[in-house]
């Protein structure tokens, strides 16, 4: 192991961010604040003479000032027993849920949760949240090429959720740059079952070829402004 992954969303709707570096994982933590972690892994050992303390000392420093990651588990591996000791005191220290993970195969069987596929037909927020992962997989944040560029959907779908709004509102919300970023089509939507309402509400917010910014979508007429 030589990364961080972050397992994102609550119940079936996750999505896997991986970061390489010390200097990846405290921008992607940034990338994720607000957004709910369900399991955190943290591999000491990153590439050559890099560690994982800049990510421990950002959990940290959020936990001492009274405003913790929303993270349920953080799994600490590392090659020697010395360093993943001293991480897993400071971070439960701090206040967070942490186990020393030593089993890889463990670490990989619960990151595929993540891709689980869903009953054909049956349209859901995980199906939403897995055609945002794969269709945006590869890009990478428009300001900070070390984030990936999913932590945006993902960010966008909490602040929906935290806002009240309902998972019909979540789904258009972490699909809302996919038609117009990706290869993604309104109907690999339909086909995945999503009711009409909800292409068309993702229709609204896509920037159309000619078309300005959000101020001009907002002008634009939509059927799907209520539910």
């Amino acid at each position: 192991m030589d990364h961080l992954d972050a397992l994102c969303g609550e119940g079936a709707a996750r999505a896997c961010c991986t970061a390489r570096s010390s200097d990846a994982g405290v921008a992607l933590l940034r990338a994720l604040r607000g957004v709910r972690i369900e399991h955190l892994w943290l591999d000491h050992d990153l590439v050559r003479d890099d560690t994982v303390w800049p990510v421990v000392h950002l959990l940290d420093d959020a936990a001492l000032a009274g405003e913790p990651f929303d993270v349920g588990t953080v799994h600490v591996h590392a090659a020697r027993s010395g360093p993943a000791h001293e991480v897993v005191v400071s971070l439960r220290r701090a206040g967070y849920h942490v186990e020393r993970s030593t089993d890889l195969r463990l670490w990989r069987r619960t990151a595929r949760m993540s891709t689980g596929q869903d009953p054909v037909g049956e349209w859901t927020t995980k199906r939403a949240v897995q055609l945002a992962i794969r269709h945006h997989e590869g890009q990478r944040d428009r300001g900070d090429p070390s984030i990936p560029y999913i932590t945006h959907p993902l960010r966008v779908m909490a602040a929906v959720r935290a806002a009240g709004y309902d998972e019909r509102y979540q789904r258009v919300a972490v699909l809302h740059d996919g038609l117009e970023d990706t290869r993604l089509e309104a109907t690999d939507l339909r086909a995945g079952g999503a009711p009409e309402k909800e292409v068309e509400a993702v229709l609204s917010v896509t920037k159309r070829p000619g078309e300005g910014n959000y101020p001009d979508r907002v002008q634009r007429p939509t059927r799907s402004a209520a539910w």
